[in-house]
């Protein structure tokens, strides 16, 4: 199963979406709205702004289910945020995933065949992993919460 990224644009239905989050079921059928579903990749391109000290703000309320659990990013909620940039990547960890300060997210290869072991300098939830498809060489951006 691939993650799946829902636009909430009421923001009076959070507090019923919190509740059928936990049960990890299918939202859409549970819930008395209609939920406008986005590519993921558009959240961290298009409605995230990112700052300093690996700190970004959500432009709008998402959803985002993940094989593991569902989560929801709220209006202005503050999310950690971690970037590889490569010649080629190779992520060990996944949505859903839960990291620790200093665990292993992916091993790095540069142009001269020189391997890294990337490890993440804090601590969170992984809820997104998407590549950036404008960049090259490979830019991978993480966002934890």
């Amino acid at each position: 199963m691939v993650n799946i990224c829902y636009r909430l644009e009421d923001d009076k239905k959070i507090p019923s979406v919190k509740n059928y989050l936990k049960s990890n079921e299918n939202i859409e059928s549970k819930l008395d709205m209609s939920l406008d579903r986005i590519a993921c990749e558009e959240i961290i391109f298009n409605n995230i702004s990112f700052g300093e000290r690996n700190i970004c703000v959500s432009k709008g309320n998402f959803i985002i289910k993940t094989p593991k659990n569902s989560f929801l990013i709220e209006r202005n909620e503050e999310l950690k945020y971690f970037i590889i940039e490569a010649s080629q990547i190779n992520t060990r960890k996944k949505p859903g995933d839960s990291v620790k300060k200093w665990d292993e997210i992916a091993v790095s290869k540069s142009k001269k065949g020189i391997l890294r072991r990337i490890k993440i300098p804090f601590e969170g939830q992984i809820i997104l992993v998407e590549q950036d498809p404008t960049y090259k060489p490979e830019r991978i951006v993480f966002i934890l919460k």
